[in-house]
Parts: C-alpha cells; sequence; structure tokens
C-alpha cells in the first residue's frame, strides 16, 4: 500500500457510470450488521432507502454518480486548499461527506466495486495499483473525516480541457453536516466533464 502524505494523483478508469470511496472493513461490517445478501449493493440501497441513507450519513461509503465514463484525475489531499492546487476558477462545485477509516485504508474505485461486492477483493493492503486504473487506495489514519468532493473542470467549452475530482480529507468529530432528509445522491449534480464530450 502507498503510504499518503498531502497530495496523490492518479487517472481513475471508469467502465460503470459512477465511482465509490470506501474503507473496505469498515463496509464488510455494514453489510454483515444489516445481513446483507445482495452482492450488488447499490441494488440494495436503491430498494432500501434506510440502509441506503445510513450507509452515507454514517460514513461507510461514499458514492459519486451518475457521471460519464471517462478516464478521471483524482487528486487526494489531507492539507492543501483547492485553489492551491487548481486555478479557482476551474472548481465547478464542492460538496461535503462524513467517511470513517479502517485498517488505514482508503479505496477509490469505479462503482462497479459495490455492483458486485466481494470484500475478497479488497482485504490485507496487498493488492496493486497502477496510476492509471479502474481502482487505486492510499492510507490514512484511522479516524473520522469530512471528505469534501471538489469537481473540476478547465474549461467546460473545451473538450480537451483537464477536468475531474480533487478529494480533500480533514480529520473531524461531527458526523452531522450530511443529513440525506428528502434528497438523495441522485439529486447532487457531479459531473465535470466538458459538455462536448458528454454529447459524444
Amino acid at each position: 500500500m502507498e503510504d499518503f502524505n498531502t497530495k496523490k494523483e492518479f487517472t481513475l478508469m471508469l467502465e460503470s457510470g459512477g465511482f465509490v470511496v470506501f474503507s473496505p472493513q469498515i463496509l464488510q461490517n455494514f453489510i454483515e450488521e444489516k445481513s446483507i445478501n445482495n452482492q450488488n449493493l447499490l441494488e440494495h440501497f436503491v430498494n432500501h432507502p434506510k440502509d441506503g441513507d445510513e450507509v452515507i450519513t454514517s460514513g461507510i461509503t461514499i458514492p459519486v454518480y451518475p457521471i460519464p465514463v471517462q478516464d478521471y484525475l483524482i487528486i487526494v489531499t489531507n492539507e492543501l486548499e483547492s485553489e492551491d492546487i487548481l486555478p479557482n476558477d476551474w472548481i465547478l462545485f464542492k460538496h461535503e461527506f462524513p467517511i470513517k477509516i479502517e485498517d488505514n485504508e482508503v479505496i477509490i474505485s469505479d462503482i462497479y466495486a459495490i455492483l458486485n461486492w466481494n470484500i475478497n477483493d479488497w482485504v490485507g493492503g496487498t493488492k496493486k495499483y497502477s496510476d492509471f486504473g479502474m481502482a487505486n487506495n492510499f492510507s490514512l489514519k484511522n479516524r473520522n473525516y469530512l471528505m469534501q468532493v471538489i469537481g473540476f473542470c478547465q474549461s467546460k467549452n473545451d473538450p480537451q480541457s483537464k477536468f475531474g475530482y480533487i478529494l480533500k480529507f480533514e480529520e473531524t468529530e461531527n458526523f452531522n453536516l450530511f443529513e440525506v432528509g428528502d434528497r438523495s445522491i441522485e439529486d447532487l449534480n457531479f459531473t465535470v466533464v466538458p459538455d462536448k464530450l458528454i454529447a459524444l
């Protein structure tokens, strides 16, 4: 597992329309606690909204979807401000979610990870990830964090623009900042792809 200091960059390739952020053992513990038998966790969470809300508000996993199937630049940080990484006029939105870390490991993966969940795909921390693939990982202390999902695009009018997400982790004791209420993840617009690429 690669150690994570203050910044990491990689390209995330998507074959499904979204990605997820999670600590594998925490997600597995939730599955066992709720006696979830469906390997398609997304389907289960849609069909069982109470579990779907809890998995997000309790910091178990963060799904970012629906978004176009593209290769995205992902920038992970735990110290820097977004404007210290990219020009401020590239920033499209900031959404904040709670997340718990266990076994010092965070996974960022194509959403297929929860469409066909198998804990054996993720445990052990020995799997090697390239910086251009469908998943990546890094280590963080076992803590509660607030994670900002900061969407950016160099120019929505230029299909050659750089685009992707900054994922910023800040330690916290308070998980009350995100309440699902009457909204859902689907109500949030996570799209960062230039308009002409979406149309293709």
